[in-house]
């Protein structure tokens, strides 16, 4: 019996963000087909005009500039209706294009934080408005006080830009990160560039500033958003529409990982499969007794502890196996304290995995405590993270996989 499969979207992208890109270019297909008879209304609600705005601030109109707005909704709702006005097919095509591009990856993250999809449907129009207004405003500010009047959805898109490079670099990312900066001084020499080359590449002047002030409003409300990701889970009842995350919430809670980014997850995280249960020993027992707490619990390494439960040491099979490599069989009658090593290297329970994997390689050890508010909550072992770190990349070539294949 032949299996029916659905035919793919004609544009893979979630819905919202396809249906905001197809409003956009309805609006300018209304725009064209209404010809004059709603210029004068577009012109009000998406042209962000330098003289009319600052001649409504200042109470007086700009010389040789058009008449300020008459009050602040009329001065305010421009800021964010100019995404809705494109001067052609040409400038609406490369805005949607790239709202769509960028806005995929930006939605999928964004979904992983807000719990029903009218929210996540929310906070991803929010971070586009606030990115559109950011860019208007930029463009204000650069143009006191008065200018060519600024038009299109490139602030929003730009605002977008900044959320996919954010995603690229690794969630969270500090807004100071050196990648992060790399990246963004690469977004804002281009747009100087395009500044120069606009007229005579398109044939109209280039709103660059527009472009730089909606990625850095972009930026800051999509760190904001993004600022507790590394705790993100899937949300149950969370089902995906489009081909291009296709791992389900069965399949990734199987493998333990979470597909909102590989450097997000944190030691905790681990903490939670594996367990808190931690394996102690006092510093005065013996390395005979140590060694026999290895061996029945199946571990490398284990935690001394003082009477009031406070970490002082930790005895690895190495510290054994080195004083009986010195002494003998009677090392085995040494104390733990005498054997184990007293500067313990510590992890807090917030730590990136991938931080925790960097240290134990740069400092050569195989077990690291995890700590929380000075408490010793449980300890990792290098075969944990690496553990989850093969599940996780096992999970992301699944779902790329899917992808590829694009099986619907």
């Amino acid at each position: 019996m032949r299996q029916s499969r659905r035919a793919p979207p004609i544009i893979n992208a979630p819905p919202f963000v396809t249906a905001l890109a197809l409003a956009i270019v309805a609006m300018h297909g209304l725009r064209l087909i209404t010809g004059s008879a709603l210029d004068p209304l577009f012109v009000d609600v998406g042209a962000v005009f330098p003289d009319r705005f600052w001649g409504w601030i200042g109470g007086s109109p700009i010389a040789g500039g058009y008449a300020p707005y008459g009050n602040a909704l009329d001065a305010l709702i421009p800021l964010a209706g100019t995404a809705l006005v494109h001067g052609s097919w040409s400038h609406v095509l490369m805005n949607t294009v790239m709202l769509i591009a960028v806005g995929k990856p930006v939605y999928a993250v964004i979904e992983r934080i807000a719990r029903s999809r009218l929210s996540i449907n929310l906070a991803f129009l929010g971070l586009f408005v606030v990115s559109v207004v950011g860019g208007s405003v930029a463009h204000l500010l650069a143009h006191y006080p008065d200018g060519p009047p600024a038009i299109g959805a490139s602030g929003g898109v730009s605002g977008l830009i900044a959320g996919a490079l954010m995603i690229q670099n690794g969630l969270p990312v500090r807004l100071l990160d050196r990648k992060f900066l790399t990246t963004s001084a690469v977004f804002f020499v281009g747009n100087l560039i395009l500044a120069f080359l606009g007229p005579s590449l398109f044939g109209s002047a280039i709103a660059w500033q527009a472009h730089i002030g909606g990625y850095i409003a972009g930026a800051l409300l999509f760190r904001y958003l993004a600022r507790n990701l590394g705790r993100a889970q899937f949300h149950a009842g969370t089902r995906h529409d489009w081909n291009y995350d296709r791992l389900s919430e069965n399949q990734a809670l199987k493998k333990g990982a979470v597909c909102t980014g590989r450097q997000w997850m944190t030691i905790d995280q681990i903490l939670k499969d594996k367990g808190f249960a931690i394996i102690s020993v006092k510093a005065g027992e013996t390395l005979a007794a140590a060694a026999r707490t290895l061996d029945g619990k199946r571990i490398g390494a284990v935690v001394a502890l003082d009477a009031d439960g406070t970490i002082i040491g930790v005895l690895s099979e190495r510290d054994i196996v080195r004083h009986v490599a010195r002494q003998g069989a009677m090392a085995l009658e040494l104390n733990v304290g005498d054997a184990m090593t007293r500067d313990v290297i510590k992890v807090e329970s917030t730590t990136k995995i991938d931080d925790a994997l960097q240290l134990m390689t740069d400092r050569r050890i195989r077990h690291l405590p995890v700590m929380t508010d000075g408490r010793l909550v449980g300890v990792i072992s290098i075969g944990d993270l690496v553990k989850w770190k093969i599940a996780e990349t096992e999970a992301e070539a699944e779902a790329m996989k899917s992808y590829l294949s694009a099986q619907y």
